[in-house]
């Protein structure tokens, strides 16, 4: 989302309207700690992992690495500072310059909890590929369960074709 007062960084804020744009002048920074993702579906993917679809924090979201410095000044009121850059050259770099950018802040690279992984939505989806999926079924009008493969039972099968004896031909 586009954030006119500060240019293409969107800021949001819990217990706040979700979709309001602030400029660092507007408000105060209203919790200790923020949170700085690279991408918004980074930070999408974020809420999914955390299973909560209200940060527990300031959150800012830049639409790219470059929109970091128009963020300083909001960042930098912040005791502490989560950040969630991609797992590359340029979000290491972009760390790095977060730290010498808001030298009063600490600091925390949270890339460390998906290490192996492009960025925090490449994470959450290998974990998605890699849970068991559930049988397929739903229900029907009355509540029972209904498969939704069209494959019989064996026992419906059985209902159907009399067993087969050995040796003997119908």
């Amino acid at each position: 989302m586009d954030c006119p007062a500060i240019g293409a960084t969107a800021s949001f804020h819990a217990g706040n309207d979700p979709m309001a744009c602030e400029s660092d002048r507007a408000m105060p920074a209203s919790h200790a700690s923020v949170m700085v993702f690279e991408g918004f579906i980074d930070f999408l993917s974020y809420l999914s992992l955390a299973n909560n679809i209200h940060p527990v924090s300031d959150t800012v979201v830049l639409n790219s690495v470059f929109n970091l410095s128009k963020a300083v000044p909001y960042l930098s009121q912040h005791p502490v500072l989560h950040a969630f850059f991609d797992n590359d050259e340029a979000g290491r770099k972009t760390t790095a310059d977060l730290i010498r950018l808001c030298p009063r802040s600490e600091v925390i690279d949270q890339s460390y909890f998906y290490r192996g992984y492009k960025d925090v939505n490449d994470y959450l989806i290998t974990r998605i590929k890699s849970r068991p999926k559930p049988p397929k079924t739903t229900s029907d009008r009355q509540g029972h369960p209904c498969r939704n493969d069209l494959q019989p039972l064996q026992s419906e099968t059985a209902a159907i074709e009399p067993p087969r004896r050995k040796g003997v031909k119908v």
